[in-house]
């Protein structure tokens, strides 16, 4: 919005004086009127000609707000020089001094400022004044022809208060006039001024990214085709893009999510090689373009781009697990002009999303096929979650002592018409990806709610049934009262759905995390780690975050029966476990000699392909 500051304050004419000017006014016209009343009373002619001079000037103050200024000048010089030329006339030189004294005095008004102005004419004035009363009063006296053409003093007097009357009039309808016009030219400065500084900033945001005050994508994309334009010689475009940023965003909100934007690149910044000319593309997205003479140069500032990458992240906050993907393409190798480049780079940055690689990834022309695949994996994903094209099977959770079933996990699989039969260690990650993480997650569990039923049944009224869920998808604010409403719906205790969560959730600083298991306690949901021991976990969060189980990652498991000392490990996690108050479940049973030493720890509960495999409802 425009915003119009006010002009400079002398320039204005108080409100009390347009009251004053009125009746100014009205006092001027009667004195032009009386003048020629008391000169020759035969003579009307003057007369009538006084009042009509008189009652134009009267209109012209009296429309003022609905004519020009310049209309309103014109109008009040006309009737100015058309007293003047009369007066000329018939007083003579005497008369035509005063007419000119007043002109000199609006011509000061006019062209001085306001107090000098006021000043010199009020002097004017007196002087006038006094000079007609010295004549009035035969101070002065003039020859007798001279005097027969100004008849007595007393004319001189009422000829002289007419003029300062009408001085008084003009100088201030002057000044009114001109402190409109300088208050209109104040105006339209001040708008220009603010059209420029908009202008100035729509040309900024045209170029810059607001929030980092990095170069934004056109820029970048300017820049780059004008160093290939320019015969630039080998040159990489990299790109960097932060993992799990969703993820925090959606956790702190996007003010928090900002800031670590951008203290990242303000650390990119200061710390870049020399030559990297750095953007922000998109969200988390960043983007340089380096130009090198020898590849070591680029092997060197690859390093330095990683380093400096790592640098910003630790910064930013010690207790978020904030990792990136970089990948870059070569010029002119991998493409000749921008596009090429940018979609190679891109093409490379998806592979190394998809491969969680710390590294910088260097394109490769084989990659291309494998993306192709991976868009049309996602297209497919979109239209089976649309068509809930998913299926359940069931893995049993078994009494290790008794061989009883104590509850299911439910597994996801997806058999698409086009791809055919796709494995969930495919589609789960290009799910979680994505954001269909969503969509199929509350399929998954109304689908499971449904199958509730048959399973307590098959297995008894006291089955559990264990649900993955995604930690995006389990820290959403609205997902607790979905999960009420799914179990409203189909009359379930909530004791009976256990929500399985991935080590991933501890990514979140410890206060958030147990607030968001807490949500669930407080339902009546009961909450198990899973994957424990693949990354995240510590003592900290077993100690402070309320889960209700603790699967132990198969990759415990698989030597427990040939390694002691992975034995005495598995113990002690099922000791720990105990103690703070968890139920213990091994994951990827496969043996029975996995299962006996499984048998000689406190471990009760276990699942693999040893007991059951999973299988359709």
């Amino acid at each position: 919005m425009i915003r119009v500051t006010d002009p400079a304050p002398d320039r204005y004419v108080p409100e009390i004086g347009f009251f004053l000017d009125r009746l100014m006014l009205i006092f001027a016209g009667a004195l032009l009127a009386a003048v020629p009343l008391n000169h020759f009373s035969g003579n009307t002619f003057f007369v009538y000609y006084n009042l009509v001079i008189a009652g134009m000037i009267l209109s012209i103050f009296m429309l003022r707000r609905s004519l020009s200024i310049l209309l309103q000048i014109v109008l009040l010089l006309c009737a100015g020089y058309a007293h003047v030329i009369p007066s000329m006339a018939y007083s003579g030189l005497i008369g035509t001094g005063f007419i000119m004294m007043a002109t000199l005095q609006v011509l000061a008004i006019v062209f001085l400022r306001t107090r000098t102005a006021i000043i010199l004419g009020s002097s004017a004035v007196a002087v006038t004044a006094g000079f007609a009363a010295m004549v009035g009063f035969g101070v002065i006296t003039y020859a007798p022809p001279v005097l027969a053409r100004m008849n007595s003093g007393q004319e001189w007097i009422i000829r002289t208060i007419s003029v300062a009357a009408y001085l008084l009039l003009a100088t201030t309808t002057v000044q009114y006039l001109r402190s409109r016009m300088f208050q209109a030219i104040d105006r339209l400065q001040v708008i220009n001024a603010e059209l420029t500084a908009m202008k100035d900033h729509a040309e900024h945001l045209a170029y810059y990214d607001e929030l980092t005050g990095l170069p934004n994508r056109h820029s970048f994309h300017q820049h780059v085709e004008r160093r290939i334009a320019a015969g630039c010689g080998p040159a990489a475009l990299l790109l960097l893009d932060l993992r799990r940023f969703r993820l925090i965003n959606s956790i702190y909100g996007g003010e928090h999510g900002d800031q670590i934007l951008i203290t990242i690149a303000r650390v990119l910044q200061e710390h870049r090689p020399a030559g990297l000319y750095l953007a922000r593309m998109s969200g988390d997205e960043f983007a340089g373009w380096f130009e090198y003479e020898e590849p070591q140069q680029l092997f060197d500032a690859l390093l330095e781009f990683r380093h400096i990458g790592r640098a910003a992240l630790a910064e930013v906050h010690p207790h978020y697990d904030l990792s990136y993907c970089a990948a870059y393409s070569l010029f002119p190798e991998h493409g000749g002009d921008y596009g090429q480049c940018f979609m190679n780079t891109g093409i490379a940055m998806r592979q190394a999303k998809l491969h969680g690689s710390s590294s910088v990834l260097a394109y490769t022309p084989d990659m291309g096929d494998h993306v192709h695949a991976e868009n049309l994996l996602e297209a497919e994903l979109k239209q089976a979650v649309r068509d809930e094209n998913f299926t359940l099977v069931y893995q049993p959770k078994i009494d290790i002592h008794t061989r009883q079933v104590l509850g299911v996990e439910a597994l996801a699989r997806w058999n698409s018409p086009r791809l055919g039969d796709i494995p969930p260690a495919r589609f789960i990650p290009a799910l979680t990806h994505s954001s269909l993480i969503e969509g199929f997650t509350l399929q998954i569990l109304q689908q499971a709610a449904r199958d509730l039923g048959k399973l307590q049944g098959k297995f008894g009224p006291s089955i559990t049934i264990a649900v993955n869920i995604s930690p995006a998808v389990a820290l959403s604010p609205e997902f607790p009262q979905q999960c009420c409403a799914i179990l409203q719906q189909y009359r379930i205790d909530p004791a009976a759905i256990i929500l399985e969560i991935t080590e991933d959730i501890l990514i979140t600083e410890l206060e958030t995390a147990r607030t968001a298991v807490a949500r669930f306690r407080s339902l009546g949901i009961r909450v198990s780690l899973d994957d424990f021991g693949t990354g995240y976990a510590g003592l900290s969060y077993l100690r402070n975050i309320p889960f209700h189980e603790l699967k132990i990652d198969r990759s415990f498991v698989q030597d427990i029966a040939e390694n002691p000392r992975s034995l005495h490990l598995f113990r002690i996690i099922c000791e720990m476990a105990e103690l703070f108050g968890f139920s213990v479940i091994a994951e990827g049973v496969e043996t029975e000699a996995q299962h006996a030493a499984l048998r000689e720890s406190s471990c009760r509960i276990a699942q693999g392909f040893y007991y059951a495999r999973p299988e359709n409802l």
